[in-house]
C-alpha cells in the first residue's frame, strides 16, 4: 500500500517537473527569439553606417560582420559573401532570397520576423547607396518594433505558458491516479 503511493507520488513530480521544463524550454526559445531580433538590429545598424560613412561593398561587409557575429548570423554572413564574391553575374535578390531561406532555417526568428528583411532585396542590391540607406532605415523602424513588441508580450506570454503546462501536468496527474 505504501509502496502505491509513493509510486504515485514519484509520477506526480515526474509528469508536473516534465511540464515545467516544457514551459522553460519554451519560454527560452521566446528570449532567443528576442535576442537574435536585437542582434539582427545591431547588424544592420552597423551595415547601414558602413555603407554610409566607409564606401563599403556589401561582400566586403558581410565578411567583416561575420568575424564578429555570432550564430546563425555568423554563418548567414559568410555564405553571403561567398555567394557574392564567387557568383557575381548572380541577381542579388536571388542570393538575397536564398539568404533568408537559410536564416528561417537556422534561427529562432519566425517568418514574421524575417519577412522585414525580404524588402531589402531589391533595395540592397542596387548601385543607389541613399536607396539602400533608406530601405535599411526603413528595416530598422521595423525591427525596433517588433521587438518592443515582442518584449511587451514576452512576460504575459511567459506566465500564460507555464500556467498552462502546469494546469496540463495537474490534469494529467488527476486523470492517472
Amino acid at each position: 500500500m505504501y509502496i502505491g503511493i509513493l509510486i504515485k507520488i514519484i509520477g506526480t513530480a515526474a509528469v508536473i517537473m516534465a511540464s515545467l521544463t516544457f514551459a522553460k524550454e519554451t519560454n527560452c526559445q521566446m528570449k532567443e527569439r528576442i535576442d537574435q531580433l536585437i542582434g539582427l538590429y545591431g547588424i544592420f545598424n552597423k551595415l547601414e553606417s558602413e555603407l554610409k560613412y566607409l564606401n563599403r561593398t556589401l561582400p566586403e561587409c558581410f565578411s567583416d560582420f561575420a568575424e564578429d557575429a555570432e550564430y546563425p548570423f555568423k554563418s548567414w554572413f559568410l555564405n553571403m559573401a561567398d555567394k557574392m564574391n564567387v557568383e557575381p553575374d548572380n541577381d542579388f535578390s536571388f542570393i538575397w532570397s536564398n539568404g533568408i531561406e537559410y536564416l528561417i532555417d537556422n534561427s529562432a526568428l519566425t517568418h514574421s520576423d524575417i519577412d522585414i528583411l525580404s524588402g531589402l532585396k531589391d533595395k540592397l542590391g542596387s548601385y543607389d547607396v541613399d536607396v539602400a540607406i533608406k530601405s535599411i532605415d526603413y528595416a530598422l523602424l521595423q525591427l525596433e518594433e517588433r521587438r518592443q513588441e515582442l518584449l511587451t508580450k514576452a512576460g504575459e506570454r511567459q506566465k500564460v505558458t507555464v500556467s498552462m503546462c502546469l494546469f496540463i501536468g495537474l490534469m494529467t496527474v488527476i486523470l492517472l491516479i
